[in-house]
Protein backbone atom coordinates (compact mmCIF):
# COMPACT_ATOMS: atom_id res chain seq x y z
CA UNK A 1 0.00 0.00 0.00
CA UNK A 2 1.58 3.81 -1.12
CA UNK A 3 1.93 6.16 2.26
CA UNK A 4 1.26 9.77 1.74
CA UNK A 5 2.03 11.84 4.84
CA UNK A 6 1.58 15.44 4.67
CA UNK A 7 0.67 15.49 1.42
CA UNK A 8 -1.11 18.08 -0.74
CA UNK A 9 -2.83 17.03 -4.09
CA UNK A 10 -4.28 20.36 -6.23
CA UNK A 11 -5.95 20.01 -9.26
CA UNK A 12 -5.57 16.71 -9.60
CA UNK A 13 -7.56 13.64 -10.01
CA UNK A 14 -6.54 10.85 -6.40
CA UNK A 15 -7.10 7.20 -6.62
CA UNK A 16 -8.04 5.99 -3.01
CA UNK A 17 -7.38 2.39 -3.41
CA UNK A 18 -4.39 0.87 -2.21
CA UNK A 19 -3.62 4.13 -0.80
CA UNK A 20 -3.38 5.81 2.69
CA UNK A 21 -3.50 9.25 3.45
CA UNK A 22 -2.69 10.91 6.57
CA UNK A 23 -2.58 14.78 7.07
CA UNK A 24 -3.16 15.33 3.54
CA UNK A 25 -4.84 18.00 1.89
CA UNK A 26 -6.85 18.24 -1.30
CA UNK A 27 -8.13 20.99 -3.47
CA UNK A 28 -10.05 20.97 -6.43
CA UNK A 29 -9.22 17.12 -6.67
CA UNK A 30 -11.53 14.67 -8.01
CA UNK A 31 -11.81 11.77 -5.45
CA UNK A 32 -12.02 8.49 -6.87
CA UNK A 33 -12.91 4.87 -5.37
CA UNK A 34 -13.14 1.71 -7.15
CA UNK A 35 -13.48 -0.73 -4.76
CA UNK A 36 -10.57 -2.66 -5.80
CA UNK A 37 -8.08 -2.60 -2.65
CA UNK A 38 -8.27 -1.02 0.97
CA UNK A 39 -7.73 2.63 1.41
CA UNK A 40 -7.10 5.04 4.36
CA UNK A 41 -7.70 8.66 5.15
CA UNK A 42 -6.38 10.18 8.75
CA UNK A 43 -6.56 13.82 9.52
CA UNK A 44 -7.58 14.79 5.92
CA UNK A 45 -9.06 18.10 4.24
CA UNK A 46 -11.17 18.48 1.28
CA UNK A 47 -11.67 22.03 0.10
CA UNK A 48 -13.63 22.29 -3.40
CA UNK A 49 -13.39 18.57 -4.40
CA UNK A 50 -15.69 16.16 -5.93
CA UNK A 51 -16.24 12.09 -5.25
CA UNK A 52 -16.69 9.76 -7.81
CA UNK A 53 -16.92 6.01 -8.28
CA UNK A 54 -15.86 3.62 -10.50
CA UNK A 55 -15.98 -0.03 -11.14
CA UNK A 56 -17.05 -2.27 -8.25
CA UNK A 57 -18.28 0.42 -6.60
CA UNK A 58 -19.94 2.23 -9.16
CA UNK A 59 -22.00 -1.11 -9.30
CA UNK A 60 -22.69 -1.18 -5.77
CA UNK A 61 -24.19 2.15 -5.83
CA UNK A 62 -26.23 1.11 -9.13
CA UNK A 63 -27.14 -1.81 -6.56
CA UNK A 64 -28.36 0.43 -4.49
CA UNK A 65 -30.31 3.10 -6.73
CA UNK A 66 -32.21 0.41 -8.23
CA UNK A 67 -32.85 -0.99 -4.75
CA UNK A 68 -33.95 2.28 -3.34
CA UNK A 69 -37.13 2.35 -5.90
CA UNK A 70 -38.55 -0.81 -5.25
CA UNK A 71 -37.34 -1.02 -1.38
CA UNK A 72 -36.62 2.48 -0.20
CA UNK A 73 -36.30 1.43 3.83
CA UNK A 74 -33.98 -0.64 3.73
CA UNK A 75 -31.64 2.10 1.47
CA UNK A 76 -32.85 4.38 4.28
CA UNK A 77 -32.12 1.98 6.87
CA UNK A 78 -28.15 1.64 5.39
CA UNK A 79 -28.19 5.40 5.47
CA UNK A 80 -29.45 5.53 9.27
CA UNK A 81 -26.71 2.91 10.45
CA UNK A 82 -24.04 5.26 8.48
CA UNK A 83 -24.79 8.44 10.49
CA UNK A 84 -25.14 6.09 13.40
CA UNK A 85 -22.11 4.99 13.28
CA UNK A 86 -19.71 8.41 13.01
Amino acid sequence: MIEHVRGRFSRTRVNLDNQRFESCVFENCVVVFSGTGSYGLRDCSFKDCSFALEGPAASALQFMTDFYRIAPQMIEGMFDKIRRDK
